[in-house]
């Protein structure tokens, strides 16, 4: 199953580019980039699919929340109670 082992391996590299989180129909999309009125993100779906989005308005999401101190993902996993609390945010 090389392929499994591939694509887990590049799932986890993903999460260095993963900035913040944001919310969008019930679903949690990973910002992986944002300036000052757009972000791009992807998301996952249950069938396992990456669906990715770029240039979506920062503005049609209220809850859009980056990541504290420049961290990106794997940062924040390191420590499961810093990110039990920035989960609890939404």
């Amino acid at each position: 199953m090389k392929s499994i082992q591939s694509a887990q391996q590049e799932l986890n590299n993903l999460k260095n580019d993963v900035i913040g989180i944001v919310q969008i129909r019930g679903g949690f999309h990973l910002i992986t980039k944002m300036d000052n009125t757009t972000f791009d993100s992807i998301f996952i779906t249950q069938f396992g699919a990456i669906q990715r989005d770029f240039a979506v308005s920062k503005q049609m999401f209220s809850d859009l929340k980056l990541f504290p101190d420049d961290k990106n993902m794997n940062d924040m996993l390191d420590n499961p109670f810093e990110w039990d609390a920035f989960m609890k945010q939404f």
